[in-house]
Order: structure tokens, then C-alpha cells, then sequence
């Protein structure tokens, strides 16, 4: 009898997701489709996947019309107007339909189950495998995908046989803000991230002081005031702070403005985007990471991954009080949380942190233990692989 297989599926890679599928390539064999194409920023990361024996394919699409399958969608559509509704789930629902449509369906034989990443087109497409094939699906969903009204998610967690949530506050979050929603199918899985080899605990900087942030260079971020908070400190406490801006996005320009204007050339290094010994390196030398995230309109983080990453390296952190940070910034243990869009606070936390030897030990050596405890890569993806059936327990 021929082995039953697994599917991933991905619409859009994310450094964190290649760290996922390369441990799950530790436990077992899957294949994985990627909806769209992979940038050149993981090819190193394909060889490991191709190396360790998984198979993987590219935008698999064969333009084949099957009048069965054509009329199924559209009865299916006309059944689900309301899904087109807000721009977001009209986008969302024409890309999956294509992109099922177009399918290479030959991938799908003797597929047992499959697992899609964010609540959008990865996990419509699976939800039609799963309607038209009869193939079993679990999904995880991420802020990304719950902050706004998709009209999508309940049917998503519904026909799932399981679905996952990083975060206590999202599942509390979907719950009170999506109707008719099996919840009892929603299972709280941490992610999680390689712990680094030979962990230990930062010691007290005795010179300049190194506060680190990495990210996307976007709006939910709140890097305007990160640069706020540095000029007062800079104006304060002249050259005893550094800031190490590692990342990439529309708020570059800004941030390069900012620095030019108020004579910061020599205490903010813009990095940008940067990956293995580059960002190794960026950990190890940073004394305290800060990411101020921020709501915005549809949208605000969930647990940040680089937020798993610096407790990782035993950094004390500091983060903003919304959504499910204070899960894994929590006040006072391994940081201080601030409120969001206050330069000021952001100050007082970096003073506090900085000026104490014995507080900055103990923030350090907690990061670790939660490290270990809640984020430790291997042990949550072995978690997932089991609850998905992929593995023996």
C-alpha cells in the first residue's frame, strides 16, 4: 500500500514559515506547494528542504478546463456572495477560486491531510481540496488575518479538522468577534524559533549601550516612535546609546530622513535587511531589543517572531501592551510594556533597564526560561506535526 502523503500549502513565504518547514522536515516527509514565487532570498533555505528529502513545487498550474469542476465553483459562488464583500475578501476569493481551478490536481493523489498558513488564499485553497476532494485540512491563523472582517475564517476553522492560533488573545479575539464559529476545532500551538546553541544570560553592558530593532519597516511597527524615544535619550545621555535598525520597508526613507536631520549619523546604523550569521550577530550584540508595534486600521502584530528571537538570546525586551505581546513581554519579568505610541514610556523602560545590573540579569535570565518554556521551535513543530497526525507522539 502506498504511503499516505502530507501537504503544506503557502500563498507567501516568511523567514519564520522556512524555519517551520525545515523543522517539520526533521520529523517526516511532505510535499509543499507555494502559491506564488519564491524569492531569492531563500534558495539556501530550499537546498536544506531538498536535502533532507522534501519535495517542493513552484506555482504548480496547468490550465486545463474541466466544465465539472467550472460549474461546482460557480454554484459554489453564487452560494457564497457575501464571502466578495470588503476588498480584501473579494481579492482573497477570486485568487483562491483561480488558483484551485488551475491546480495541478495530479499533486493531490494519495494526499492524506494538509496544513495552510494564514487564514487567507492557503487555507480557501485547502478548503476547496478538502470540499471537491475530500482531503482533510488544518490551518494556521495568524493578526494578519483576524483583525479585519473576514468573511472567510469561521467557514475556514468550521470545515477544518483543527485549526491553530499562536496566541491566547487572537483565540480570545476570533470568539468574541466571529459569529457561528466552532471553537472548540481552535487549538492554542505556540510557533516558535531555533534556540540558539549554548544559551546564556546577557551580561550588564559597562559601556555604550546597544538597543536593537529588527522588522519589517512598516506602519503596525512603530518605528517613528522608537526614533522619538532615541533623540530623547541621545539629548540625555550623549553617545551612552547606540540603535541598530535591521530591516527593510516604507519607512525607510523616513528613517534616513530623521537621522540626517537631527545629527544621528554616528549613534543609528541602518542595517537592512539581514538573515543567518548577519542576524546571529545582530542578537548577540544587542543589551536591549524594542519593538513600540501600534494598532492600526485592519491591523496590529500577534506575537512578534522577533520578539521570540530576542528572549531566544536571553535579551530583555520591551514591547507595547496590545493584542497578545504581553504573552511573551510580560511587565516587569523579562521587560516592561509600555502603551503603545509613547515615546516617553519607551525612555523610562530603556533608563530602567540600563541603569540597574541586577534587574538587567534577572530580565535576561527570564527571557531564556520562557524561550525554552513556550518558543523552543523543535519541540512546538514535533507539538503541531503530532496533533496533525504527521507523526506518532
Amino acid at each position: 500500500m502506498k504511503h499516505k502523503q502530507k501537504l503544506y500549502i503557502i500563498k507567501s513565504l516568511a523567514p519564520w514559515m522556512m524555519e517551520e518547514l525545515i523543522a517539520f522536515s526533521h520529523f517526516q516527509k511532505f510535499k509543499i506547494i507555494f502559491l506564488r514565487n519564491i524569492p531569492e532570498f531563500y534558495r539556501n533555505d530550499l537546498e536544506v528542504l531538498k536535502n533532507n528529502g522534501i519535495e517542493y513545487h513552484v506555482k504548480p498550474f496547468k490550465f486545463k478546463f474541466d466544465i465539472k469542476l467550472f460549474i461546482l465553483l460557480k454554484l459554489f459562488a453564487i452560494k457564497n456572495l457575501n464571502k466578495l464583500f470588503g476588498k480584501q475578501n473579494f481579492i482573497w476569493t477570486l485568487n483562491s477560486m483561480y488558483w484551485f481551478f488551475i491546480l495541478d490536481k495530479n499533486l493531490l493523489k494519495n494526499v492524506q491531510s494538509i496544513h495552510a498558513q494564514f487564514a487567507s488564499q492557503a487555507a480557501i485553497v485547502s478548503s476547496f481540496i478538502h470540499k471537491f476532494y475530500k482531503i482533510d485540512y488544518y490551518f494556521t491563523f495568524h493578526a494578519h488575518d483576524i483583525y479585519f472582517n473576514n468573511r472567510w475564517f469561521s467557514n475556514l476553522v468550521n470545515n477544518s479538522v483543527n485549526s491553530f492560533s499562536i496566541s491566547e488573545f487572537n483565540i480570545r479575539y476570533v470568539k468574541n468577534h466571529f459569529k457561528n464559529l466552532k471553537s472548540e476545532k481552535i487549538k492554542r500551538l505556540r510557533l516558535g524559533v531555533s534556540l540558539p546553541e549554548n544559551q546564556k544570560n546577557k551580561k550588564f553592558p559597562d559601556k555604550k549601550i546597544k538597543i536593537g530593532f529588527i522588522s519589517n519597516l512598516e506602519e503596525k511597527k512603530g518605528i517613528p516612535y522608537l526614533l522619538e524615544a532615541f533623540l530623547k535619550l541621545h539629548l540625555k545621555y550623549p553617545d551612552k546609546y547606540l540603535l541598530n535598525i535591521a530591516g527593510d520597508g516604507v519607512f525607510m526613507q523616513m528613517i534616513k530622513k530623521f537621522i540626517q536631520k537631527n545629527n544621528l549619523k554616528n549613534y543609528v546604523n541602518i542595517l537592512g535587511k539581514i538573515r543567518d550569521q548577519k542576524k546571529i550577530d545582530f542578537y548577540i550584540q544587542t543589551d536591549i531589543f524594542v519593538l513600540p508595534s501600534i494598532r492600526t486600521k485592519d491591523d496590529m502584530d500577534g506575537i512578534p517572531v522577533v520578539l521570540m528571537e530576542a528572549i531566544a538570546y536571553g535579551i530583555p525586551v520591551i514591547s507595547t501592551n496590545i493584542s497578545g505581546i504581553p504573552e511573551i513581554c510580560i511587565n516587569e519579568y523579562n521587560g516592561f510594556l509600555i502603551d503603545e505610541k509613547n515615546p516617553q514610556q519607551i525612555v523610562e523602560a530603556i533608563e530602567k533597564i540600563s541603569q540597574s545590573e541586577s534587574l538587567y540579569v534577572q530580565c535576561s535570565k527570564n527571557s531564556l526560561l520562557l524561550a525554552q518554556k513556550e518558543y523552543d521551535l523543535v519541540k512546538n513543530s514535533k507539538q503541531k506535526m503530532s496533533m496533525m497526525n504527521w507523526i506518532e507522539n
